[in-house]
């Protein structure tokens, strides 16, 4: 079982794509059919990853980061987006580090180079989100398997699991 750091030594310049091709060579060292989990932003690396790569064969994601970009930016407001444009680097509370870091605004710029629209390959994947979560919501991963029937989403019922939570169950 290999766990990557998937922030690396520098999560500043994290993008989707970079995650991709951390892991993704990780696959392609494998022999033998990888199952993947990922949570969070980690849940759409995966996803993206069985996208690309044959050898996956399954996929657990816990509170996959579906439709990431446009909740952030909705959440973010067009001052800060504008702000985070300008300076190039926007601070972010990063929970596993607890504490603030900066991002850079080639994250938000990466994702649009990635329409889930686009993840359509067939293969067992079971959605873990959560009612309570407030990062990314459970409608979210609704929206994501309405036109996918080979998903199975089983949303965890407490009130008080929010997403930091879901991060930390595996």
């Amino acid at each position: 079982m290999e766990i990557p750091d998937l922030n690396g030594d520098d999560f500043s310049s994290l993008t989707l794509t970079r995650q991709i091709v951390q892991v993704g060579q990780l696959i392609e060292q494998s022999q033998f059919p990888v199952t993947l989990i990922g949570s969070s932003f980690g849940g759409l690396t995966a996803a993206w990853l069985a996208e690309t790569y044959s050898q996956v064969q399954r996929l657990v994601l816990l509170a996959p980061a579906f439709n990431f970009g446009p909740i952030w930016l909705g959440q973010l407001g067009a001052e800060t987006l504008a702000n985070w444009q300008e300076s190039g680097s926007l601070s972010v509370y990063h929970y596993s580090y607890r504490r603030s870091l900066p991002i850079y605004s080639k994250f938000i710029e990466d994702l649009a180079n990635y329409p889930q629209e686009k993840l359509i390959r067939q293969l067992p994947t079971l959605i873990i989100p959560s009612r309570a979560d407030e990062v990314i919501p459970l409608e979210n991963s609704r929206h994501y398997c309405m036109n996918r029937p080979w998903l199975k989403l089983s949303a965890l019922d407490s009130e008080r699991c929010p997403h930091y939570y879901i991060l930390y169950l595996i």
